[in-house]
């Protein structure tokens, strides 16, 4: 029961900061660093109350790493994001892992790239200004709470597997387990078939 009442209040707080972020980005295009700490400390919370994966930490770390190289790299040299672009983007390679996170930024760049022509057209029939701003901020928060309502499965049970010892399938098995103790995994993949 812990480990339901956990997961919907995770999920349900960091989407609350996703709409937060998505809507002052949008407005002000300002992403608040109270928002990106409130969704660090849930991304640490998880690991620790969900996982005893030790190759989670290395995961994280790595998801981490490839995405400020990125951002930094494209803020530093191509333009176009903001820093706190960067810092929001690295906040979300905590909650999911490296493939996920690429997946996530692609996502949101494809979408973002559709929205730019579209406000490009229009000011182009408007007015002579051909600068843009983007809030690609609101972009990478529809993403994340795509990904993450997709990737989010309720707990079940299996009948030889006490109420402490429920097991939770909150990423895709394909990438990796992220939130199951390894001697409870084969349980839930039998759990995983049973139909809801």
């Amino acid at each position: 029961m812990a480990y339901e009442v956990f997961i919907w209040t995770y999920f349900l707080c960091c989407t609350l900061i996703f709409f937060v972020i998505a809507f002052l980005d949008a407005k002000y295009f300002y992403i608040s660093d109270l928002c990106l700490i409130c969704l660090a400390i849930f991304a640490i919370l998880k690991c620790i109350f969900l996982s005893q994966n030790e190759k989670l930490l290395l995961e994280l770390c790595l998801s981490f790493t490839v995405t400020f190289l990125l951002f930094a790299s494209v803020y530093r040299f191509c333009g176009g994001l903001g820093f706190g672009d960067v810092k929001y983007s690295c906040v979300l390679s905590l909650h999911f892992n490296l493939l996920k996170s690429l997946e996530l930024f692609l996502f949101s760049t494809i979408f973002a790239i559709f929205y730019s022509v579209f406000l490009l057209k229009k000011e182009l029939s408007t007015i002579d200004n051909r600068s843009i701003k983007i809030p690609y901020g609101t972009f990478l928060s529809i993403g994340a709470i795509l990904f993450l309502s997709f990737s989010l499965c309720l707990p079940c049970t299996a009948q030889n597997v006490n109420e402490k010892e429920i097991q939770l399938e909150f990423f895709n098995q394909k990438n990796y387990i992220y939130a199951i103790p390894r001697e409870h995994q084969e349980n839930t993949r039998r759990c995983s078939n049973i139909p809801r």
